[in-house]
């Protein structure tokens, strides 16, 4: 009787150990809005995470990278620094003021690189204007006739692709959701690169450039 009662113990116990490990294996769908699942993403991909916004920066600047590089932070100093110094760089688009800020990059080789970032800010209407200034950008520089814009899941976005002269493929987007902007670019000069790229975005959630040309 004992030993048939251990029995029946032992198996429950498997039993709830199986179910358990079950639902905590269960991956959570990405949000690329959210800050901490974005970032979950990037780890995911093997990106050192650095912790220092100067170190990072020289580092972007420098393409000192290996597998990747990311950073991210709320505090509102470090966030304004990134957008002024990377996103808004040429000094093209509207202040941005923002919260928080979550950025990656890779370089896979030689001219292969990606680069994605996000930014909330303070109020949804400053987000928006930046959305519509990087829409535009995009638009402008639409010399394959690829560029597309839309809305999904949610979201909208405006994105574009083409092929190089030097053969590298090309993709860029900018995605807006409330008070939150994502931009995603990528070059890859050989198959792998731009098929590991594309790998990586369609992770995110967000809708890759040529499935939105040929949607």
């Amino acid at each position: 009787m004992k030993k048939m009662n251990l029995k029946r113990i032992i198996s429950g116990v498997l039993l709830l150990s199986f179910c358990l490990c079950a639902v905590s294996c269960k991956r959570k769908k990405i949000d690329a809005f959210d800050h901490e699942s974005l970032r979950t993403l990037f780890d995911d991909y093997g990106a050192e995470k650095t912790e220092d916004v100067d170190e990072f920066y020289k580092a972007f600047m420098k393409d000192d990278t290996v597998k990747g590089r990311w950073f991210a932070s709320e505090d509102s100093s470090d966030a304004q620094y990134l957008y002024d110094t990377v996103a808004n760089r040429f000094n093209q688009h509207p202040d941005c003021h923002p919260t928080d800020v979550s950025m990656f990059y890779a370089l896979k080789e030689e001219y292969s690189y990606l680069v994605v970032y996000l930014f909330t800010t303070k109020k949804e209407i400053t987000a928006q204007k930046i959305y519509a200034s990087m829409s535009l950008d995009l638009l402008e520089n639409d010399f394959e006739g690829t560029a597309s814009s839309g809305e999904k899941d949610g979201y909208k976005y405006t994105t574009n692709f083409a092929e190089m002269d030097d053969d590298r493929f090309v993709n860029k987007g900018v995605y807006l959701k409330d008070n939150s902007f994502i931009y995603i670019q990528s070059y890859g000069k050989t198959e792998d690169a731009v098929d590991e790229y594309n790998k990586f975005i369609k992770k995110t959630g967000l809708i890759l450039p040529e499935e939105a040309y040929s949607s």
